[in-house]
């Protein structure tokens, strides 16, 4: 494949700039898509880094100071609250896909009524599943649900779901921020602030375990990271970077409404798949084993997800350059790229994943102790 080629190695570097191509041309326009998406590669590898990072200190910090049975219903419960990413009714993907092809059309008209009548639809979303959940919450017997049999967990696990809950639906409005700045090929900057997010959550970690707060303070602050750092994001990129597309409730329109839904029927789809894929094993472990044995599989889970991420951190940006080039029937250009950067994303996964597994058992060792040692046949399988 001739991404292993030295010219193609030499090729891809010298896209890699902060000044923009003349996309006037073929040529610009073709060097413009990667140099947004080597842009994008290269923040979300430091923030694949960082993000493989923190989790050395914070995951080793709420163990000790939590103990393994809060820790098992923190983890379980976030993965109960995550099946619930379907919510956003696959508008977000949808979002991505409409700005490519209004770009690739250079139809803003379109991006700015699209981002506008999704960020509204999403907005009624959270409030029906605030109305939905006021109901539910205090009608279910959440230590039950959750198999909280520890003395401490039954009185946590309510306050745990409504705080989880609550951050969800607080951020699924906020990330439209993250799609917009996906479609235009401008990923890096949400990269960049994923990866602040990161690191003050194990700042938050690390603050309130040395404070000794409570559970409940302890998981309603830094649950409250993610969605403050989106707030940051979206005010920072439609108050000054972008504020051409800013969402203003005069750009609604029900047409548009339509076809965004109409458009992310599909992702909504496979975003439940995906969803009940990756989030049910902690559940039925804390049913089947009980919370404390949760921790022993969803560490190494985390670890191997975050690994997994450098694939998508080669693949991700390619969505939206292929989504404005089909646009323009440059056909050829995403065959020839699709290639390349799949040949790319499979070596450097396989490298990834095939030397982690070898230092994988003393590094938990050092990292969670003598105790703490998940199988070779776990971790090859994930």
């Amino acid at each position: 494949v001739d991404i292993f080629r030295l010219s193609a190695v030499r090729d891809a570097v010298s896209v890699i700039r902060l000044q923009p191509f003349d996309v006037t041309t073929p040529d610009g326009r073709s060097k413009e898509r990667l140099r947004r998406a080597a842009l994008t590669a290269l923040s979300a590898g430091l923030s694949r880094t960082v993000s493989l990072a923190t989790p050395l200190v914070t995951i080793r910090v709420s163990l000790g100071y939590l103990g393994a049975e809060r820790y098992g219903l923190w983890t379980t419960v976030g993965s109960l609250i995550g099946m619930l990413g379907f919510s956003d009714l696959g508008l977000g993907n949808g979002l991505v896909t409409c700005i490519c092809q209004a770009r690739g059309r250079e139809d803003l008209t379109l991006v700015r009524k699209a981002v506008s009548s999704t960020l509204v639809v999403l907005l009624a979303v959270m409030g029906f599943l605030f109305a939905c959940a006021a109901i539910a919450w205090p009608l279910t017997p959440w230590a039950r649900v959750l198999n909280a049999t520890a003395a401490a967990s039954p009185s946590d696990a309510s306050t745990a779901v409504a705080i989880c809950l609550l951050t969800f639906l607080i951020g699924l409005p906020l990330g439209i921020v993250q799609r917009v700045q996906a479609g235009f090929q401008e990923e890096y900057f949400s990269q960049l602030w994923q990866g602040g997010a990161s690191l003050a959550g194990m700042t938050m970690v690390l603050l309130l375990a040395h404070a000794h707060a409570s559970f409940p303070v302890f998981l309603l602050l830094v649950s409250l990271v993610g969605p403050l750092v989106m707030l940051l994001n979206g005010l920072a990129y439609f108050g000054w970077q972008r504020r051409s597309v800013r969402p203003r409730l005069q750009e609604w329109d029900r047409g548009t409404a339509r076809l965004m839904l109409k458009q992310g029927q599909w992702f909504l789809a496979v975003t439940m798949i995906t969803l009940v894929a990756s989030q049910v094993d902690n559940l039925v472990i804390a049913q089947v084993q009980g919370l404390a044995t949760v921790p022993s599989y969803s560490i190494p889970s985390k670890v191997f997800t975050i690994l997994a991420a450098v694939g998508m951190m080669i693949y991700q940006p390619m969505w939206a350059a292929n989504g404005e080039a089909l646009a323009r029937g440059e056909l050829q250009w995403v065959r020839r790229n699709t290639r390349r950067v799949s040949a790319l994303g499979a070596a450097l996964m396989l490298v990834a994943g095939a030397g982690f597994i070898v230092v994988a058992k003393p590094i938990f060792r050092i990292w969670l102790g003598p105790a703490f040692e998940p199988s070779f046949l776990l971790m090859t399988g994930m």
